[in-house]
């Protein structure tokens, strides 16, 4: 068996036998493969995700024992490499493919389950915030059981769902024959250093402190995979960490994208000091083994790696790594493979929600002929138990959204749908619109501990800062385990659901979140989705399986490449970055990846006298002051600099925003 093939790999290791140890792990790689994908054809998306988490210290005792042992091997490395492609982000594979073939329409016999499966999940979102009494709590555990239990049935009719013969095609070579040429892909892993001689009886730790290490394979040589060891991985992450804290908002009512001052410390320049340390880390060791014919990096990243936009740290000869090479993101190498396959449906016209009204209400609607007014879920009792003492804790208008809106449809040939048709049931009832882009407020709500509750107790939602209830923080805080719940986009209607107000049906809650996402949207046939909000790629770290929030959410959709940002975003140098960026995209024919690298370049080296035609006119300062006064005093203020005046000259303004997906 596989347990008893590891336990005498763990003898032969700890005896110096390595390649025996080697070779017994490899077999029991392939027996755990067969396992695994029994269990995952008959089980929900929790217990998979339990499942791995529970056995991933076998995953950490083969790359250490490679890393440890066998990193002159090159066989070794290359099998290295080969099983993370096969266990990294297994968990979301398995379940965008069950999505994909439940709305494929050859399971029509399925079809009422679905349905009655995505209703259960809805119930659940609705309770999500609401505080619970003891029965109440009972009857969310029945629900999520029931889900479960559907989920289960809906795994087990599905003959295709047969994860095993889909990772058996995965090798190195499959991977390297789809990079594009002049690229390399930068594969990275955070795992715990297995101890093969210590000795338990003696009270040793089997378990050394964690590194990160990063597989390099350039394209069309699935030979040459080298392994890096980068370091242990506390020092790595507590750097992103000062990093991330510098970067992250001041936690105050309703800033966002409106905000100049949104970062935690006036000195610009301190918020990126740790980076050149940030490189030298994580990029000099690789950059050695670098071909100079590299020009893109996909870079497929790890834990907190995540969360850490790497064209901004220092290149060479130049300010940025970004200026050396075009840089774009996958969750996982193998995603490649999945990518470069046509879609087998069609894709629908573009969709463009932008500057949404977040007051409306179901007295100030207005419903065009055009709007579904179709709803699955009751507002009354979504978030009514928010305290409501905030003055401003509430998500305030972006008037940048409206100016960007405008901007982006000039190249996507469509209306807009902005104010009180930027509605949460168009984006969930159009089925995979060629181009999806939403321009709001985004946020992941992080949770303060139960233990640490106190009468003052807040929530951070994004930007916002609100009052909590005791009742609620007590009860209704246990609902928050799952990440998906926590991360969303608002939309038309959300402050009047945040206040326990009533909206129109086809506003639903006015709040999107990851779990709607996930649950709800078909964009299988989508090329591109861009989230112009803040934080839209945060989320929590999964061990194994990236970043749970909207980024993970969206991409489990089907959609074939992803804009998101990584904090806070200013509201008119994004939008100057969004019309730039479908200029050079649609316009000039580039490829994503390179279109925004080019916007970034056009935002950071943008001066006022090139403003003064075009963002700094009256009639848009005009129209910012409709809603927001202070939004226009800070615009009549910049247009009274000196035409070289650069705005926007720092990457706080530009470098929240990362590519995931192909290269070309």
């Amino acid at each position: 068996t596989a347990i008893s093939l590891n336990n005498l790999a763990l003898l032969y290791s700890s005896m110096g036998r390595h390649e025996e140890a080697y070779a017994l792990m490899l077999q029991s790689s392939d027996i755990e493969l067969k396992l695994l994908a029994q269990i995952f054809k008959i089980s929900s998306e929790r217990q998979r995700l339990t499942y791995c988490q529970q056995n991933y210290y076998k995953f950490e005792i083969f790359i250490s024992l490679v890393f440890q042992s066998l990193s002159h091997s090159s066989e070794a490395i290359q099998s290295a490499f080969e099983l993370i492609q096969k266990r990294k982000l297994i968990v979301t594979e398995t379940s965008m493919l069950q999505k994909k073939y439940l709305l494929s329409g050859r399971y029509p016999h399925l079809e009422k389950l679905f349905q009655e499966y995505q209703a259960k999940i809805q119930q659940i979102i609705t309770l999500t915030f609401q505080p619970f009494t003891e029965a109440q709590q009972k009857y969310r555990h029945q629900l999520i059981q029931e889900q479960q239990e559907m989920e289960q049935e809906l795994s087990r009719q599905i003959p295709e769902l047969n994860i095993e013969q889909k990772l058996l095609e995965i090798d190195r070579r499959a991977v390297a024959s789809k990079l594009p040429e002049g690229s390399t892909l930068l594969e990275f892993v955070r795992f715990n250093v297995c101890d093969f001689k210590a000795i338990r009886a003696n009270g040793d730790s089997q378990w050394k402190p964690a590194r990160y290490l990063a597989f390099i394979l350039p394209a069309g040589q699935p030979d040459d995979v080298q392994m890096i060891d980068l370091g242990e991985a506390e020092n790595i992450d507590r750097l992103i960490k000062v990093f991330r804290e510098r970067i992250r908002p001041k936690p105050s009512d309703g800033v966002s994208r409106l905000d100049e001052e949104i970062l935690n410390t006036d000195n610009l320049d301190e918020v990126f000091e740790n980076l050149p340390q940030l490189k030298q880390l994580l990029f000099d060791p690789i950059q050695k083994c670098l071909s100079e014919h590299t020009q893109k990096l996909i870079i497929a990243p790890d834990s907190e790696l995540n969360l850490l936009p790497f064209e901004l740290l220092p290149g060479n000869n130049h300010q940025y790594l970004m200026d050396d090479y075009t840089i774009s993101y996958l969750n996982v190498g193998r995603d490649l493979i999945r990518l470069k396959f046509p879609s087998t449906t069609q894709s629908t016209q573009p969709l463009i929600i932008a500057n949404p009204d977040y007051n409306l209400t179901d007295e100030t609607a207005v419903t065009s002929q055009d709007t579904p007014t179709q709803t699955q879920r009751s507002i009354d009792t979504v978030y009514s138990d928010l305290h409501k003492s905030q003055p401003r804790g509430k998500f305030a208008p972006i008037p940048g959204t409206g100016l960007e809106s405008v901007q982006v449809s000039q190249y996507l040939k469509v209306t807009p749908q902005t104010e009180n048709n930027a509605l949460k049931s168009l984006v969930k009832l159009q089925t995979s619109p060629r181009i999806l882009h939403i321009a709001t407020h985004g946020y992941f709500l992080t949770v303060e501990k139960l233990e640490e509750k106190s009468n003052n107790s807040k929530i951070q939602l994004g930007n916002l800062t609100i009052s909590t209830l005791d009742n609620f923080h007590q009860a209704g805080m246990q609902n928050l385990q799952n990440p998906l719940a926590r991360s969303g986009l608002a939309f038309a209607g959300a402050n009047t659901a945040l206040n326990g107000g009533r909206l129109p049906a086809a506003a639903e809650d006015g709040i999107l979140t990851a779990q709607d996402v996930a649950t709800f949207l078909d964009l299988s046939a989508t090329e591109l989705v861009v989230l112009s909000a803040c934080e839209s790629g945060l989320g929590e770290v999964k061990l194994g399986e990236s970043v749970h929030g909207l980024r993970h959410a969206f991409l489990q959709t089907g959609a074939k490449s992803l804009i998101v940002s990584l904090w806070a975003v200013n509201d008119i140098s994004t939008a100057i970055l969004m019309g730039q960026f479908y200029h050079y995209y649609l316009e000039d024919k580039q490829p994503v990846g390179k279109a925004l690298e080019l916007a970034k370049r056009y935002v950071c080296n943008l001066t006022v006298g090139e403003m003064r035609d075009t963002w700094l006119t009256d009639e848009k300062i005009e129209y910012v002051g409709r809603y927001s006064e202070g939004m226009e005093d800070k615009l009549r203020i910049l247009r009274n600099n000196s035409d070289d005046y650069q705005p926007y000259r720092h990457p706080k303004y530009w470098g929240a925003f990362i590519y995931l997906g192909l290269t070309d």
